[in-house]
């Protein structure tokens, strides 16, 4: 699509960017917050073009780095779900977490308990009812303090444990249902990532702007 720009057009332009002034800018921005709590801030931002607002909200969801789970190595599934599907919905829990406290892990480098973090899922469907459906919720993750399970395979040593400060954000996310005597047993490693790289690494589910 192509727009052809006239001579007055041009001078209108030419005029405004002329006319800009860092200190008319500054005497008509104004940033009030609405809202603030744990999970949510709200704000109203008066004076600047949605344009530059719209960027700041791409910013914030790509460029901002979290912790999620980015390998996950089974060891028993005999759910209905097969291993892709619920890795991937492994890889969607939030996991509370300061970044600050952690480091990135470098391609091909060893994992250690300063830029991996460890949980296991082992559950199994004990219930003799043969039409009751065990429901796994997020709760049921236990992190591993001491590292992983399989360390040659996983390529993740630790030297010592890792200072238990990480969290699962919720504990009521659905993972599966398990029919009586079906089990899964798996291992989840979460590293440190940004938003660009992958939707799980975002640390928050939404953010957008109004204009008025």
């Amino acid at each position: 699509m192509t727009h052809k720009l006239y001579k007055n057009e041009i001078i209108k332009n030419e005029f405004f960017y002329r006319s800009w002034d860092i200190n008319n800018f500054i005497e008509g921005f104004q940033i009030k917050i609405i809202n603030k709590t744990k999970i949510c801030l709200q704000l109203e931002i008066i004076g600047i073009d949605p344009v530059i607002i719209n960027s700041l909200r791409r910013i914030i969801i790509s460029e901002s780095c979290s912790f999620a789970f980015e390998n996950v190595y089974v060891f028993n599934n005999s759910s209905i779900l097969n291993d892709n599907v619920l890795s991937q919905r492994l890889g969607l829990i939030p996991i509370k977490i300061d970044p600050r406290n952690m480091k990135f892990k470098k391609a091909n480098s060893l994992g250690n308990q300063f830029n991996t973090v460890i949980y296991n899922l082992k559950t199994m469907n004990l219930s003799k009812d043969n039409y009751f459906c065990k429901r796994v919720y997020s709760n049921k993750l236990s992190i591993s303090t001491s590292g992983s399970l399989i360390p040659f395979q996983s390529k993740t040593y630790y030297t010592n444990i890792q200072k238990n400060f990480i969290k699962i954000a919720y504990l009521d996310i659905l993972i599966t249902k398990l029919k009586p005597k079906q089990k899964i047993f798996f291992e989840l490693h979460a590293v440190k990532g940004y938003g660009y790289t992958h939707n799980k690494f975002s640390p928050i589910t939404s953010t957008w702007f109004s204009y008025y």
